[in-house]
């Protein structure tokens, strides 16, 4: 099957990839394994909704719980960039 013009192994591996990445983020942002596991879980259930897009209380749940995370990834980086430049 093809999907965004891949294949459907290239876009698993690509997904293999992707997790390796959200375990770096979420580690620089100072998550532990088991808070990396519970937002693999909740990429994984928000990724299954038959539309991501949707208005509907069960796409708006996963949304309000995954927003904080990368709001605190953000937060981490931009004040380790300050940081750096002395600010």
């Amino acid at each position: 099957m093809e999907l965004f013009g891949e294949d459907e192994e290239e876009f698993e591996s690509d997904e293999e990839e992707s997790e390796d990445c959200l375990e770096h983020i979420l580690t620089y942002a100072g998550y532990d394994e088991s808070q990396i596991e519970d937002v693999r879980n909740k990429i994984r259930e928000y990724r299954e909704l038959p539309d991501m897009l949707s208005t509907d209380d069960e796409a708006y749940r996963i949304r309000k719980q995954l927003t904080p995370v990368f709001m605190m990834y953000i937060i981490r980086y931009l004040c380790a960039q300050c940081r750096k430049r002395g600010r």
